[in-house]
């Protein structure tokens, strides 16, 4: 009899990337961006968003990660891109980014985590200088079109 593999474990083994969303904002020809406190890439910025929880939705994960990082409510969100992020932070990880455009409803809050410690728009020509997980490729290669 032939053993059968275990299918699920190996989907979701150690090294195996992890699904995560991003939220590219344009408002005013400028950027919604989050400046990470914690974790990987502390003090570099980043579009909002965040790991899909169990049972979620892309699109919903990134309106929840969206809110729970700016206090933005998105509406609409519309899938640009997905690509693998290799993070050589110290925590060696690759996670799959779902890029959605979403439109906000409101002006952002400034967060009261510590895994966001600030949030600001930036102008297409003036990205900050240390960008996380590609972000600024993907600001550069989608933001022009929104």
């Amino acid at each position: 009899m032939k053993k059968t593999m275990n299918i699920l474990y190996e989907c979701v083994k150690e090294g195996n990337p992890h699904p995560v969303v991003s939220a590219l904002v344009v408002k005013d020809d400028k950027v919604l961006m989050a400046l990470r406190g914690k974790g990987s890439y502390e003090g570099y910025w980043c579009l909002p968003g965040g790991m899909i929880d169990k049972n979620e939705e892309p699109d919903a994960a990134v309106l929840r990660e969206l809110l729970e990082e700016t206090g933005v409510v998105g509406i609409s969100p519309k899938l640009l891109t997905a690509y693998l992020i290799r993070c050589d932070d110290g925590l060696v990880h690759t996670s799959i980014d779902l890029v959605y455009h979403v439109k906000a409803q409101n002006d952002f809050k400034t967060s009261d985590s510590d895994e966001i410690t600030h949030v600001a728009y930036f102008t297409k020509i003036q990205l900050p200088e240390k960008i996380a997980f590609g972000h600024r490729r993907i600001i550069n290669q989608f933001a022009h079109q929104l």
